[in-house]
């Protein structure tokens, strides 16, 4: 289940990146996360985070949450450098299409164990406002005003859900 700005989760998953003031045990290597217990944070590292876009974070990300096991925040502000423009709905979707159960055929299925809660946290005070501006040509409503980080959450949450019903 994904949450937006909700009940925290006791482990949270941040981005770093090389400059970044980090404790010694985490691993630099791009893609790869660490666990530091005494901070309850998992660290993934991005390497070069100016050279990257959305899709080098959806590729990375999507990895983490695809094995994922235990429910955690993201914390989506962390996320900025590597995807400056659509870092909420990017992060947003990325962990949307993941949380989808897949489609199988399998009449013996195993135990289904409950997907675990992922708490997007966002704060649109130290974010400076949400990263969707209005297009210079707008062609529907919506794209009229600018969008709250829950507005965007919501029309995210919509967008995958159709993209989960065409994938089953």
């Amino acid at each position: 289940m994904i949450t937006f700005n909700d009940q925290l989760q006791p482990i949270t998953l941040k981005a770093c990146y090389e400059k970044d003031k980090l404790p010694a045990a985490v691993v630099k290597e791009h893609g790869v996360a660490t666990f530091i217990s005494e901070l309850k944070t998992i660290f993934l590292f991005f390497k070069n985070p100016e050279q990257h876009c959305k899709y080098t974070l959806k590729r990375v990300l999507g990895k983490f949450l695809f094995k994922n096991k235990h429910s955690l925040n993201i914390d989506v502000i962390s996320f900025r450098p590597v995807a400056a423009c659509p870092t909420l709905r990017t992060v947003t979707e990325t962990a949307l299409f993941f949380d989808h159960s897949l489609f199988s055929l399998k009449t013996k299925s195993k135990s289904k164990s409950k997907s675990p809660t992922i708490n997007l946290i966002y704060d649109e005070t130290m974010a400076g406002g949400c990263d969707v501006k209005p297009s210079p040509n707008p062609t529907t409503p919506m794209e009229l005003k600018r969008m709250t980080a829950n507005e965007l959450f919501e029309l995210s949450k919509i967008k995958m859900e159709y993209v989960a019903l065409a994938r089953d």
